[in-house]
């Protein structure tokens, strides 16, 4: 399940970074939704899956 976790870090980063090239009314939810989602993978890593 370590995949998992790898793909949701991926992912909220690519958002985290597209948030921040788009400064758009968009980019706010984007980043909260990003720390989250980033939050969430972070913590499938630590528990293993």
């Amino acid at each position: 399940m370590y995949t998992l976790g790898y793909t949701l870090m991926v992912v909220s980063l690519l958002a985290l970074l597209v948030s921040l090239f788009a400064s758009r009314s968009w980019s706010r939810p984007v980043i909260k939704v990003g720390a989250v989602v980033f939050g969430i993978g972070a913590v499938v890593l630590l528990t293993g899956g």
